[in-house]
């Protein structure tokens, strides 16, 4: 059961992040420019190509839908 849980967490995780990301890539990667510097200057990249954030997120919530439909459909 402890394994059902985490994949369902972690399809939740995905679809919901990926929204957010769909709806304000920008704002959303500025919350976390910190860190390392290398870190730091792939998030500001992110911030300033909000597409390839958008495509990220869509790819995110397709893995996180997918997750999902192949947990449930073993039930």
């Amino acid at each position: 059961m402890g394994a059902k849980r985490a994949k369902d967490l972690l399809a939740a995780f995905l679809v919901g992040h990926g929204v957010l990301d769909l709806i304000a890539p920008r704002q959303r990667a500025m919350l976390w420019v910190f860190g390392p510097e290398p870190l730091r200057k792939s998030v500001v990249w992110l911030a300033e190509h909000p597409a390839q954030r958008r495509a990220h997120a869509a790819l995110r919530i397709g893995i996180g839908l997918w997750l999902a439909q192949r947990q449930y459909r073993e039930d």
